[in-house]
């Protein structure tokens, strides 16, 4: 499964460094369009963030908007609505105008999972969300307790096989979503079984972490480095294709002995119908930011790898490969959510 993902990965990269194919002119437009998007932005723009404040998409959010905000001539007001593996949030994004003045942060677990996990969904964001861009990968790390006196995938791997099923607990930022599924595909190629402990995002997770109510998350390499650095948490290994510069000690997922590279994409979406024009002006103000050296210095050091330069169709496409590619992935699992 790592191996297809990432082969997706690599289809966009190439797909960015081609030149995008020329818009259509404003003159096939009908004029009110024209209007509204020559007036684009009219007010501030809100960013709604499924996640909590503190957590790696809340931080991500905030430096790309600080960008986007100076270049469009208005606020952007980044909002937290955290909940149901992001929900909440992409639910909200669905009922507002489609003027492209409210953005939604819209990861891998938003667009691609959720729909395949909730019988109950009340977004459907192939048919609710238009794609503005791609913004980063985030690198998931396995993270675990120093108090576990295990300094290697393999050994905690021994750790958790020597206690009986279920006994020991994993978290992650919400049911369903990214940091959960991770330790699933995890625990189903390592033969373990653990509790499933959900949090309503990763800060209070890592907490818990801290004092032993569980032993373990997949979660961004930025968040935990507090309690790394306090000798309360250790990285193990990265789900990802190649090491994490800002962990270079930490190995990866592979050099452990285990195929599983899955880091979260990250990108910007708003409502299906607003004008395409207001989503290109949206596209170039989002990449002009994350092409910034300040903005990427900034993103580096929190452990996020800045996307190519890509259109907002060619994002689009990208998300909807990955959600059918995701469905072909949770089916064998067999988790159903209400």
């Amino acid at each position: 499964m790592g191996a297809a993902l990432m082969s997706r990965r690599r289809v966009l990269s190439a797909a960015a460094l081609a030149v995008s194919a020329p818009g259509l002119g404003l003159g096939l437009w009908p004029s009110g369009t024209v209007a509204q998007t020559a007036a684009f932005p009219s007010k501030p723009l809100q960013w709604i963030v499924g996640y909590p404040a503190g957590s790696g998409m809340d931080v991500l959010a905030r430096i790309v908007s600080e960008g986007m905000a100076r270049d469009l001539g208005q606020q952007v007001v980044v909002m937290n609505r955290p909940g149901a593996a992001g929900s909440i949030a992409a639910s909200s994004l669905a009922s507002v105008p489609a003027d492209g003045h409210t953005l939604l942060t819209v990861d891998m677990g938003i667009y691609a999972q959720n729909p395949h996990l909730y019988s109950k969904l009340s977004y459907d964001p192939r048919r609710d969300f238009a794609m503005v861009g791609m913004m980063v990968q985030m690198p998931p790390v396995l993270v675990v307790p120093t108090s576990l006196n295990v300094a290697s995938v393999t050994e905690f791997i021994q750790y958790v096989k020597s206690r009986p099923e279920k006994s020991l607990n994993f978290a992650s930022s919400g049911v369903g979503n990214p940091t959960h599924l991770n330790m699933e595909i995890f625990q189903r190629k390592a033969g373990l079984s653990m509790a499933h402990v959900p949090y309503r995002g990763s800060p209070a997770a890592l907490a818990d972490m801290a004092t032993g109510q569980v032993i373990a998350m997949f979660v961004d390499a930025n968040t935990p480095m507090p309690f790394v650095q306090s000798g309360k948490l250790r990285f193990l290994a990265t789900a990802t294709p190649r090491r994490v510069p800002l962990i270079p000690d930490v190995p990866t997922m592979a050099e452990a002995g285990y195929d599983m590279s899955v880091p979260i994409w990250v990108g910007v979406g708003v409502a299906r119908a607003t004008p395409q024009p207001v989503i290109d002006r949206l596209n170039r103000s989002l990449n002009d930011s994350l092409q910034n050296p300040q903005v990427q210095k900034r993103l580096a050091d929190a452990g996020l790898t800045v996307a190519e330069r890509t259109s907002a169709r060619q994002a689009d496409d990208y998300a909807r490969a990955e959600f059918q590619q995701w469905g072909q992935v949770i089916a064998p699992m067999n988790i159903a959510l209400d």
